[in-house]
């Protein structure tokens, strides 16, 4: 099966997009939730830390994994009849744009080293947002192979 190379940038473009916003707003929102009433017992168990430390790592992974899961669902369903590039592009820049944004806001006064560490976590939710596209969009395509060979016997 090929698949064609514009409308795959384009899912994957919307995934990191979905991903690292989503990541984000869940770190957050976990840090403050943690930070307040601590974290549930499991999750601490499993980053073997306790507050707002585990519920910022929790809420990171379970961010980015539904944000790329929403963006990817959300990019196929959208029926782009043109201009994948543009989409992908458009996506991409308001994923380095948006938290940068934010984060500076935030941080304003804005140091060289606060600067620099911004700069590095933006990147670094990119990254994992980009990771977690491809598995779905990889799972996307295993599953629709097996259903494709269910409906064939």
């Amino acid at each position: 099966m090929q698949y064609k190379t514009q409308p795959f940038l384009a899912n994957i473009a919307a995934g990191v997009f979905g991903g690292t916003i989503f990541g984000l707003y869940l770190f957050m929102k976990m840090v403050r939730y943690g930070s307040i009433h601590g974290c549930w017992g499991f999750v601490d168990s499993i980053f073997e830390t306790a507050g707002y430390e585990s519920c910022g790592a929790f809420g990171t992974i379970i961010g980015v994994i539904l944000g790329s899961i929403i963006g990817v669902i959300i990019s196929i369903k959208i029926n782009i009849k043109r201009n994948y590039i543009r989409f992908a592009g458009w996506l991409l820049l308001s994923t380095i744009i948006l938290p940068f944004t934010y984060g500076t806001m935030m941080f304003w006064p804005l140091s060289n080293e606060n600067a620099l560490l911004l700069f590095a976590v933006t990147l670094l939710f990119v990254f994992f947002s980009l990771v977690s596209s491809f598995a779905v969009i990889s799972m996307a395509f295993v599953l629709r192979r097996f259903d494709r060979r269910r409906t064939k016997a």
